[in-house]
């Protein structure tokens, strides 16, 4: 039998196994950040009817529904399918969110979009996990780990970044 040291893969391999990993991550923080500018700009713009306080309740409630979902049913996928099809259960949602968000205007299409973004957001948190620390070498799932939550955060602050100017102003 092979041993532990042998089956580990080498730091090329392993940052590209990371680097799918991030742009995962990345595209979800993008997801993320982008909802608050839609909503935003609904509320400065002519539709400030179409979102009041208690929707916005709904449509943050239905995206952390979603979100605790996908943390139950793709480990269990990730088990019974294998990585691959949970990989791309977990990406999949994304895409379809960004698709849609083309057209977002309608509360119910908001509520949808949400969902979709924190399915792969919950799909992606509970993968990259897993597969960090089975492709990667001790010495660097630390690091990439870190980065792993970096990306998140760097996605939704680029979305915020590229808003400047664009919304509204009153």
């Amino acid at each position: 039998m092979a041993q532990m040291s042998e089956l580990r893969f080498s730091f090329s391999n392993q940052v590209f196994v990371v680097i799918g990993i991030l742009s995962t991550l990345l595209s979800n923080g993008l997801g993320i950040g982008f909802l608050p500018i839609i909503v935003s700009d609904e509320i400065n713009g002519s539709n400030h009817k179409l979102l009041d306080e208690q929707s916005l309740s709904y449509l943050e409630a239905a995206g952390e529904l979603a979100f605790i979902a996908s943390i139950l049913i793709i480990p269990l996928t990730m088990q019974k399918k294998g990585r691959k099809v949970a990989n791309i259960v977990t990406i999949m949602p994304a895409f379809l969110g960004w698709v849609l968000s083309f057209n977002a205007g309608k509360f119910f299409s908001l509520v949808i979009i949400n969902a979709l973004h924190n399915i792969s957001l919950g799909g992606a948190v509970s993968i990259s996990s897993t597969l960090m620390s089975e492709f990667c070498s001790f010495k660097y799932t630390g690091l990439f780990f870190m980065i792993e939550i970096a990306m998140i955060t760097l996605g939704i602050l680029l979305c915020h970044i590229c808003n400047v100017g664009i919304s509204p102003k009153q």
